[in-house]
């Protein structure tokens, strides 16, 4: 809360009308107000003019008042007052950059210096006080006092919050009590005459009125008081001005001074109330109004003047409790001089100066200065650079109607002074003492007595003394620019010098270069208005940069576009003291990691955790956390929002999520993304499935709705939806079909239905001999179709060969189909043959051998493979043969022929002797063993002739082989004798 209290009483001015009086009296009332004026600040020194700049602890530092502090204390707690206050000065006016304010201007009650109570950079609990007890007279009656200031709100109480309060008492130390108001910050009462923004209630200058008549010939003690909070976190600070004037207290209302201006004949005219008062109100006829913006002001012009209108004044002289009113009827006047006066110059130069006062015209005026010789030398009211002698000035109304007000002349001489020498306290500090006194020429300066060389700087405007001495006196001769011969004499005076300090330096982000230095500097005492400069310069590695500001009256610079985590180098002077230091602009340099990184699908129904981490744990506060956008996202300003999402069946989507981190003491916003998927799969459906039976061909392509998805939970169908009935087992299976989206997963169950096969049973004869038939019938099921295309349960065939018959079968309830397929065999009938010596000569024996059968029958009862024979004659032997798979059987004969086997020879002893011939009978290959050359002959039985030979060797190999079997006759000839031998040939 920013509570401002005043005591108010109303006054009447004590200044009259001075229409119609003569020149020698205007003359006379313009240098008695100035005269009055004069006194009244002469009576007690209220403001400030007087006292240097600069800041003031003692008590007793401002001359006049009494300076003293304490610390802000809770509602109804009082604390101990110290003398003296560390947040106290004397500062000059106009004040640039000031908080909210911006510009601060000259004070509205004249010159150009104020009091400052409390700082408004430091927020410590500080309360200063500024009192002054005085004796009232007529005058200083009429107590005038402007203030401006920036308090800071908080959440504390009223009467915790920072604070102003203007306080009287009187000799008995009580509260004098007027009507008053209040000045509030947010929650607390206030008025209209200061703004509020945000936090902060602030204003520029305003003018309040105290008439303090009832207390002349008694003391009263004035005390103004500044607060900071009492939390040491909100600071009050207020600037202050103040003067006294007299008041004639027997002038009733409704003789306010209000003057008017108004030619005849001219229809703009304008009036004006005493200065000094807070509000003004002007109310004119109805017929001739004048607009908002002109009525409340002191001074006013309109343009729909009539002679005799009645105008009405209302002034308040501090708050809206306080007004008095008069009336005033518009009359013509005439131009008039109210004052004029001049200054003298040099006796050879042009110093001289001269002023005149007007009045009487509504539209303003022109002025005419002449010289001695009546040649202008200006047209306006004030004038300088006059060279001695007298000057005339005539002045008319300005505008159309000039002629109707009249002409008014009067004259003033410029008189003439001797060179004088201009003694001057010239404060310094440190090591140097700055000389200057700018604008003129012709430059001399002196040490006492002793001028200083050219080469040593003696003749510049300007001249540094290295390691002054206090109390050492510097003179300077120069020729100023009004061609006067002037000196000074220059006593220097060692003060304390100021300081120089950083005020702020706000961190930046790395690598930017919009860093800002705020440089303070508290001039030292006696240090000379408008002198101050700063010089802002990069040193080390850092890039080039330099900003300065030269003659200037703030105490502050702020160097701007700093690099960050640059070094620079600052020097200042403030007149008297040169001062220096450096600083590196802070920055802030950090990163974090946004988790998850692996933009992931995010399941309806589930939750993830999104994440801010840092290398080094942050401390509470140390960042500001913006999670956009809010779709599912729950955040606030934390480092961890959690993501829920709710979407639609079927829905995906992907949203990216963007996190911005920004530390609290720099605006380094450093932006991540995260990217998630957000899935809903459908429930998926499946399409019924037939029932099928357990075989091989039992392959169905199940189908679903939305497709892609994965079957699973059973071996008999693969992954895209291949059923193999005969993978799965008889009855009813269960499988799982899924559809997934990411990690999300929707399921839906299935179930099919496996069916057996009939069982096909073949039965009939399936071993046959060759030529035979057979029925085979079919068994297990309801219908059947035959390899053959018979649709009959049986069919009766007679295969030639041994072959195959397959009979598919039906079951009609399960549509189920199996199949049989028997083997016909067809065994041929077996062929037989006989092995054996079928030529025997008689009493010979032989083997016949059977074979091409499994068993065996022959015709002599015999029913092994081979039988021994030894017939007499001639003899047929038959023999029945049976398979053995099909007892198919075939008969075989043959006939072994029994022979005389006696040879037919002539006699002849020399073939006999030593011939033999072996084997007979043989398989067609005889040896012939003889001692003799024989020849021989071989035919048949027939007769024909089929080989004839001779050997001379012992032994003759006779070959047959080529011949059928048989008997065949041998004749052997030896000289004439002629020996014949049976031979029998069988295989």
């Amino acid at each position: 809360m920013i509570k401002l209290s005043a005591p108010q009483c109303s006054f009447p001015m004590a200044i009259g009308s001075l229409s119609g009086l003569k020149m020698k009296k205007l003359y006379y009332i313009f240098f008695s107000v100035l005269l009055f004026v004069f006194t009244s600040r002469a009576q007690i020194n209220i403001d400030f003019e007087a006292t240097p700049v600069g800041t003031y602890t003692s008590a007793s530092a401002v001359n006049g008042w009494t300076i003293s502090s304490r610390t802000a204390t809770s509602c109804n707690s009082t604390a101990t007052w110290s003398l003296g206050s560390p947040e106290f000065s004397i500062i000059a006016t106009p004040q640039s950059f000031l908080p909210n304010i911006g510009t601060l201007p000259n004070s509205p009650l004249g010159g150009t210096v104020v009091a400052q109570l409390n700082s408004y950079y430091s927020a410590n609990s500080s309360v200063t006080r500024l009192a002054q007890t005085f004796s009232v007279t007529s005058l200083n009656a009429y107590i005038q006092f402007a203030y401006a200031g920036i308090w800071l709100s908080g959440t504390h109480s009223c009467c915790e919050q920072a604070g102003f309060k203007v306080l009287l008492y009187d000799q008995a130390g009580n509260p004098i009590t007027c009507p008053s108001y209040t000045l509030a910050g947010a929650g607390c009462a206030s008025i209209p005459t200061y703004t509020l923004s945000g936090n902060t209630s602030w204003t520029n200058w305003q003018i309040q009125s105290i008439y303090l008549q009832s207390y002349i010939g008694s003391n009263v003690t004035l005390e103004i008081t500044n607060y900071d909070c009492t939390a040491s976190d909100h600071y009050g600070t207020v600037f202050f001005d103040a003067k006294t004037s007299n008041c004639n207290c027997s002038y009733a209302p409704s003789n306010l001074p209000i003057t008017n201006n108004f030619c005849a004949g001219s229809s703009l005219a304008s009036i004006q109330a005493p200065v000094g008062y807070a509000q003004y109100l002007w109310t004119a006829p109805a017929l001739y109004p004048i607009s908002a913006s002109q009525a409340t002001l002191y001074s006013t012009s309109f343009t729909n003047a009539v002679v005799g209108n009645i105008y009405t004044l209302t002034v308040y002289p501090a708050s809206p409790f306080c007004s008095f009113t008069s009336t005033f009827a518009l009359a013509n006047t005439s131009v008039s001089i109210l004052g004029i006066g001049s200054n003298p110059s040099c006796t050879v130069g042009t110093s001289g100066s001269a002023t005149v006062a007007a009045g009487g015209s509504g539209t303003g005026y022109t002025y005419t200065w002449t010289n001695s010789t009546n040649s202008i030398v200006a047209n306006s009211p004030t004038l300088s650079s006059l060279a001695a002698g007298v000057y005339t000035v005539n002045i008319t109304a300005a505008g159309a109607q000039s002629l109707s007000c009249g002409t008014a002349t009067a004259t003033t001489t410029v008189g003439t002074i001797p060179p004088g020498v201009i003694q001057l306290l010239k404060p310094f500090c440190g090591s140097e003492a700055y000389l200057s006194y700018p604008g003129g020429t012709n430059y001399q300066w002196y040490n006492n007595l002793s001028p200083i060389t050219a080469s040593l700087g003696g003749t510049a405007s300007s001249y540094t003394v290295y390691s002054p001495i206090n109390n050492s006196v510097y003179r300077l001769a120069y020729i100023s620019n009004q061609n006067c011969h002037d000196s000074l004499k220059l006593t220097l005076v060692q003060v304390p010098s100021g300081n120089l300090s950083l005020a702020s330096t706000p961190t930046i982000c790395q690598g930017a270069t919009n860093g800002t230095a705020v440089i303070s500097m508290a001039p030292a005492s006696g240090a000379p208005q408008g002198s101050n400069s700063f010089s802002v310069f990069s040193i080390g590695t850092t890039p080039p940069y330099s900003s300065t500001a030269s003659s200037v009256s703030l105490n502050s610079f702020t160097a701007a576009n700093l690099s960050a985590g640059s070094t620079y180098s600052v020097i200042s002077f403030d007149g008297l003291c040169k001062y220096s230091t450096s600083f590196t602009v802070p920055f802030i340099s950090f990163d974090y990691t946004l988790a998850p990184s692996n933009s992931p699908t995010l399941c309806t129904g589930n939750s993830i955790q999104a994440s801010v981490t840092f290398s080094t744990l942050p401390n509470s506060g140390q960042y500001s956390y913006s999670w956009q956008p809010s779709t599912f996202l729950f955040s606030g300003n934390y480092p961890n929002a959690i993501i829920s999402p709710s979407t639609n069946p079927g829905s995906v989507t992907t949203l990216t999520y963007t996190v911005v981190v920004t530390p609290t003491i720099a605006n380094c916003p450093l932006t991540k993304t995260l990217s998630i998927t957000i899935a809903n799969p459908i429930t998926p459906t499946i399409n019924a499935i037939p029932n099928l039976c357990n075989s091989s061909n039992s392959v169905y392509t199940i189908s679903a709705n939305p497709i892609g998805g994965i079957y699973s939970n059973n071996a008999a169908i693969t992954p895209n939806g291949i059923l193999n009935g005969a993978s799965a087992p008889i009855g009813q299976n269960t499988f799982t079909y899924a559809i997934s989206i990411g990690t999300c997963i929707a399921k839906t169950a299935g179930t099919f239905t496996i069916n057996s096969l009939p069982l096909i049973s073949v039965s009939g004869n399936t071993l046959i001999c060759e030529g035979q038939s057979t029925t085979l019938l079919a068994n297990g099921a309801n219908s059947y179709t035959w390899s053959n295309s018979s649709l009959s349960p049986f069919i009766t065939i007679n295969p030639s060969v041994t072959s195959s018959y397959s009979v598919e079968g039906k079951d009609i309830l399960t549509n189920c189909y199996n199949s049989k397929t028997v083997v016909v065999t067809v065994e041929p009938y077996p062929v037989l043959s006989i092995l054996g010596n079928t030529l025997l000569c008689a009493g010979q024996t032989t083997t016949l051998i059977a074979n091409g059968a499994s068993t065996y029958s022959w015709s002599n009862g015999f029913s092994s493979q081979a039988i021994t024979v030894s017939p007499n004659v001639t003899n047929t032997y038959s023999i029945i043969g049976t398979s053995a798979l099909a007892n198919c059987s075939s008969t075989q004969a043959i006939t072994v022929s029994v022979s005389n086997c006696n040879i037919v020879s002539i006699p002849n002893r020399n073939v006999d002797e030593n011939f033999n011939i072996y084997p007979n009978p043989s398989s067609g290959k005889f040896l012939i063993e003889s001692g003799n050359i024989l020849s021989i002959v071989v035919s048949d039985e027939l007769g024909r002739i089929i080989l004839e030979d001779h050997f001379q060797k012992e032994n003759y190999q006779l070959d047959l082989s080529a011949y059928s079997n048989g008997v065949y006759i041998l004749k052997i000839f030896l000289n004439n004798e002629i020996k014949i031998v049976k031979l029998i040939k069988n295989d």
